[in-house]
């Protein structure tokens, strides 16, 4: 009986699961000419700092993103259909930084500070079907249409 139920919990925790994790290894590429004067522009050049985009299907939602305990980032973003881009900001990775997304299903991301150090960038993206779905990249790649 103790096996049923716990396979049952098991069963139901996987299929609530809001957010796919994905990780492209690969080179930083920061000589390229969008990369450069982002890094310049924003500050984002140290290998203490890593960039967080929101891209695909975002429609107004308010975005908070806390880095180190201080709300850095609290803006409604919509992504412009030209570009499927949102926004974009820069973070320390030397301490925690947390992603609220408060729609009606809202979602809490914590990205780890393991992962922010090995990549320069983390898309983050909700499914064009499931509005509740989201996806997160790391990436060593600034993605072209940006």
């Amino acid at each position: 009986m103790k096996c049923i139920i716990y396979s049952l919990l098991v069963i139901s925790t996987v299929s609530c699961v809001n957010l796919k994790i994905f990780y492209k290894d690969g080179e930083l590429y920061s000589n390229s000419y969008p990369i450069k004067q982002i890094f310049e522009k924003y500050d984002a050049k140290g290998k203490d700092k890593s960039i967080v985009a929101f891209t695909g299907w975002f429609e107004k939602d308010t975005i908070k993103i806390i880095n180190g305990g201080k709300v850095v980032f609290e803006e409604p973003v919509k992504t412009r259909q030209e570009t499927g881009f949102a926004t974009f900001w820069v973070v320390s990775n030397e301490t925690k930084v947390e992603i609220l997304i408060p729609n009606p299903n809202g979602i809490k991301i914590t990205l780890k500070q393991k992962d922010l150090k090995k990549y320069k960038f983390v898309y983050i993206s909700r499914d064009e079907t499931k509005r509740d779905k989201y996806e997160l990249e790391y990436s060593n790649e600034w993605k072209k249409n940006m």
